[in-house]
């Protein structure tokens, strides 16, 4: 069974043992966010099928156990303690926003000091006001003055609330470092589905460093878009 649909974010649908809808344009979305947020922390779908379903995303891995960066088709996961490791083929996700990324727009910005509301008002403006604005897949690469990163502990069953587990987030802040940041913005149409509003995953560009962005100061760089008009959902 397969639903497929055009600029429509206030229906919920279920997709069951179906193959990944592929193509520009298209949000591939495993779970939803009001199922993360009740908890939802099981693994529900491996990384190396995410990496069929496109080259760009962010998530979280099963139990929480860490947070996703998907950049450039190389899936990171990011643990409580601030490691950076690659994913294993066969880890599995709870959730997760993934997409082929392939930019409508791009351009550079030097000598500028932005933080993330500062760079989200630049995005509105660029962004079609139409009556029914798309989500948009987001890639932000350069050098940024300041960071602040975080990511979670390993969730067991029965599992907490998502607002629990975030009460004992690590968070740990950055200066003068180089990477990427990988993200989405949604409407607030979108909200019980995605995640409405930017949200944004770090990875440097070493590899090294990475994390869930709470905070950010753009120093330098390029900034980059897609817009995104389907949303392929599974549970």
């Amino acid at each position: 069974m397969k639903f497929f649909f055009k600029s429509t974010w206030l229906i919920a649908f279920l997709v069951l043992s179906v193959s990944p809808i592929l193509g520009v344009g298209v949000l591939h979305q495993v779970s939803t966010f009001s199922c993360l947020n009740e908890g939802g922390f099981a693994g529900v779908k491996a990384v190396k099928n995410l990496q069929k379903a496109g080259n760009f995303g962010l998530g979280a891995f099963s139990d929480i156990d860490g947070e996703m960066v998907f950049d450039n088709g190389v899936v990171y996961r990011v643990y409580v303690t601030g490691q950076v490791v690659k994913a294993q083929a066969e880890d599995t996700v709870c959730f997760a926003m993934v997409a082929s990324f392939n930019p409508a727009v791009q351009f550079t910005m030097a000598n500028q000091s932005l933080d993330l509301t500062q760079l989200g008002l630049i995005l509105t403006t660029l962004r079609k006001q139409d009556q029914k604005p798309k989500p948009m897949a987001i890639r932000i690469t350069g050098t940024f003055s300041r960071l602040t990163l975080r990511s979670v502990p390993k969730q067991k069953q029965p599992y907490p609330v998502l607002k629990t587990v975030l009460e004992q987030q690590k968070t740990w802040p950055l200066e003068n470092v180089s990477g990427i940041l990988v993200g989405f913005w949604c409407p607030d149409s979108a909200s019980g589905i995605s995640i409405p509003g930017y949200h944004f995953h770090f990875i440097s560009n070493n590899g090294q460093i990475g994390g869930h962005v709470l905070a950010a100061q753009f120093k330098e760089g390029t900034l980059s878009y897609q817009e995104l008009d389907r949303l392929y959902l599974e549970w």
